[in-house]
This record gives C-alpha cells, structure tokens and sequence, in this order.
C-alpha cells in the first residue's frame, strides 16, 4: 500500500510537472486535484471514524493521507520545494503506515475468526506487550500529526504549502480533516493504555525481521520528527 502509492504519486509529480507545467493547464490541474484533495481528506476520515476493525480503519486512512498527498501536488508540485515536501510525506507515510500494518498483523494473527482485528483486541495491549504497545503509539501519533514526529513535520509543510498558494479553504479543510483523524488514531491508544486487557491472547513473539522492521519504522518517524532537514534537502534535490 505504501509503495504503490509512493511510485504513483512520484510518477505523478513527473508527468506534471514536465509534461503539464504550462499555465493555462497548471490551472486546470491544480483544480481537479484540490476537489479530489476535499473529497479524500474529508471521505477517508469520516469512514474511517466509524470502524471498528483496525485493517479496515488503517485503508481508509490511507485514502485520507492521499489526501494530504494531493494537497501538497496542487500547492507547490511544479517547484523543487514543492515536490521535497511531497516527496518528504512520502517517506514519513511508509514509515509510520507499514509500521503500523505490522503491529495490525501481529495482534490480528494470534486472534481467531478475524477478531484479532477488532479494536477491542487492544485493549490493555500495553500491559500484555509494551514494546509492540509503544510502537503503534508512535505511529499512531505520527499518523495524527502529534510533534515530535515525521507526520506532524509533514503536514506542517503540507498545509504551510498550501496556504502560501493562497488554497486557504484547502488548508482549513486539511486541519479539520486531522482533527477527525485525530479521534480514531487516538481510539486506539486509549483501547492500549487506558482499557482492561480483556480475554483476547497475547501476540505470538516477534520475529527478527519484524523487530527490525518496528525498529526503523518507529525510530524512522521519531528521527525525522527532530530532524527532517537532511531528508527534505535531498528531496528537493531530486525534484
């Protein structure tokens, strides 16, 4: 899901901006994608709002997120800052989203019947794996856009973007569409810290790759959290 959308968006940004970077075209661009950029933050969050399994809850984030994405395309994609903060999101948005999959995968295989999927699986997950428990919490915070970490750093840049085009009804949609965000990413820390574990079992251990992959994802997010200007300075430089 991540990379897919990782490739997509940087093929976009390419045929945009070479192949469509007149003016008279840039306008027309810039408006189809602001009505998709709308309808993705608001629609994916809202669905999202009302899941209770948390694969389902993460996909439709993830059409939210191409949202944000968008935003950034349709406010500076056709310069090289523009494009080191897409490029920048992208990079944030595989981190915290495949690690975020992996702790989803690792309590949903030791439920049964698809339950394990269920948010109500993690409740008091802190208690029962606190390593796993801390890692979602980081990506759940970086999903929300809570400092210090690289979502918060991107949608910074995002919605600074778009206000500095003058897109400050995208922008103000953009923040009400993380608030809404906000409710279900924080769902799931409250089910893991502030809920009684209830009868679902505990996650078979962790094996070395997903130890590895939990490692740099979490530490990859709170990294460029604190510091995001090596990676946005080798993004615009690939724009």
């Amino acid at each position: 899901a991540a990379g897919t959308k990782a490739a997509a968006f940087a093929a976009l940004l390419r045929v945009l901006s070479v192949g469509f970077d007149a003016p008279a075209v840039k306008i027309r661009w810039v408006a189809i994608l602001g009505a998709l950029s709308l309808l993705s933050m608001i629609g994916g969050n809202v669905i999202a709002l009302a899941q209770t399994n948390i694969k389902r809850m993460l996909a439709y984030s993830s059409i939210a997120n191409a949202g944000y994405l968008m935003l950034a395309v349709a406010a500076g994609g056709d310069d090289a800052a523009g494009i080191g903060v897409v490029y920048f999101y992208l990079a944030a948005y595989a981190l915290m989203t495949v690690g975020a999959f992996i702790v989803a995968a690792m309590v949903g295989r030791a439920g049964e019947e698809g339950d394990g999927y269920a948010l109500d699986a993690y409740a008091g997950l802190a208690r029962r794996r606190p390593l796993l428990a801390a890692a979602m919490a980081i990506f759940m915070l970086s999903l929300t856009g809570i400092p210090p970490t690289a979502g918060f750093i991107g949608k910074f840049y995002i919605f600074r973007s778009a206000v500095n085009a003058g897109m400050y009804g995208l922008a103000a949609t953009g923040l009400v569409a993380s608030v809404i965000g906000a409710f279900y990413y924080l769902r799931v820390i409250v089910q893991m810290y502030l809920r009684e574990p209830g009868a679902s079992p505990a996650p078979a251990p962790l094996t070395a790759f997903e130890i590895l992959a939990l490692s740099v994802g979490a530490g990859g997010t709170i990294y460029l959290g604190f510091f995001p200007t090596a990676l946005l300075d080798l993004a615009r430089s690939l724009a």
